[in-house]
């Protein structure tokens, strides 16, 4: 859960606000060997730059947030999956899932 401040990412659409659910994820381990994007911010002297991109306060949920981070800034390392594989409603607004939901979150 990122403590983002308001103004400091412009994200146009709702489906690009859309964090990374780090519960529900697939990796390929041999791409995220091989892109250079994703070794670079790995690295510990890079933290703070990713962190200064996402304007958080903090980050609350650690690899959460930093995918969800490293997705904002370079979402062409991330698919995400359709959401019948991760719905969730958290309150009375919920982003809109025309299938019928396969993983449920309740939060």
């Amino acid at each position: 859960m990122l403590m983002v401040k308001r103004g400091k990412l412009d994200l146009d659409d709702r489906e690009s606000q859309q964090g990374v659910n780090s519960g529900v994820v697939l990796y390929n381990l041999g791409q995220m060997r091989q892109s250079e994007i994703y070794k670079e911010n790995l690295r510990h002297e890079n933290y703070n730059d990713l962190f200064k991109f996402s304007g958080a306060d903090r980050f609350l949920v650690g690899d959460q947030d930093w995918f969800t981070t490293l997705r904002w800034k370079h979402p062409q390392l991330f698919k995400i999956l359709p959401c019948e594989y991760n719905f969730f409603k958290f309150d009375s607004s919920a982003f809109e899932c025309q299938g019928e939901p396969k993983i449920m979150h309740r939060i």
